[in-house]
């Protein structure tokens, strides 16, 4: 059992940063010398939820007619499962290299697309997936979606939420991860923020690298590791370095001194 020793908290805000971006960036910390701390932890995050669902680069596909591939693009934003059918169809049909006729339907009972083409003369349209917009089109990542009888169902069931969970890394973290601390959006509204508080100093602490060195890096991220792109707006957390205390050896000495 441990607790906390000597302390002193840092409030961090991106907007100071002396290098980088707002999610990516280096960071002076003023540690007094002889403060031996040994742990860091987060107390307190705040994340405005200002990046898109959808963000360059990871907002390509492939569409796939007979020999010839095309790249699908879509513009960066939020959409809904029923704004995302109008700007897809939209773009499946202007980029077509056949003018083929692409038409989407959404199945509000299964919460997937169904997506139909007509046009083809029977030879039938594909959909190439790499590590992008697999959530929103209902499909696996790396996958080939082929039409049958020119119909295609998605796979799997729609995903219109953000980015779920973001990790904060640092070079501070004495750990192969870097995890500094990872935040769940818990269904955040867009635009607005998204906030964590610390519930155990002790289980959520990490081993601090130096307590010598005065620059860090911090970057947020998203569960894939790509950096999160804040969008001009600024992170602010508040950190406690401290020396953790092991209770039970200064129970153990307290007992050999005092003969019990």
């Amino acid at each position: 059992m441990a607790s906390v020793g000597k302390a002193q908290r840092y409030y961090i805000n991106s907007e100071n940063r002396i290098s980088g971006s707002s999610s990516d960036f280096i960071y002076r910390l003023v540690i007094p010398e002889g403060g031996y701390f040994d742990s860091v932890c987060v107390l307190s995050v705040s994340i405005p939820l200002s990046f898109y669902l959808i963000r360059s680069p990871y907002n390509t596909m492939i569409l796939q007619e007979g020999m010839i591939s095309v790249l699908i693009t879509v513009p960066e934003g939020n959409y809904s499962a029923r704004s995302f059918i109008t700007d897809l169809t939209l773009l499946l049909n202007a980029a077509s290299p056949n003018g083929w006729i692409y038409s989407m339907t959404l199945d509000s009972k299964l919460a997937k697309y169904i997506y139909s083409v007509t046009g083809n003369s029977g030879v039938q349209p594909k959909f190439i997936l790499s590590n992008h917009l697999g959530d929103q089109t209902g499909f696996n990542l790396d996958s080939t979606n082929t039409f049958v009888d020119d119909t295609l169902i998605s796979d799997n069931v729609l995903n219109f939420v953000s980015t779920n969970c973001l990790y904060l890394h640092s070079n501070m973290v004495a750990d192969k991860t870097s995890i500094l601390q990872e935040v769940f959006s818990n269904n955040t509204v867009p635009f607005s923020f998204i906030t964590w508080s610390c519930p155990d100093v002790d289980l959520y602490s990490k081993l601090l690298v130096s307590n010598k060195d005065n620059s860090f890096s911090f970057t947020l991220t998203d569960e894939h590791g790509s950096v999160i792109d804040l969008n001009g707006q600024n992170i602010q957390f508040t950190l406690l370095l401290f020396k953790k205390v092991d209770i039970n050896a200064m129970f153990r000495k307290w007992l050999e001194i005092t003969n019990i």
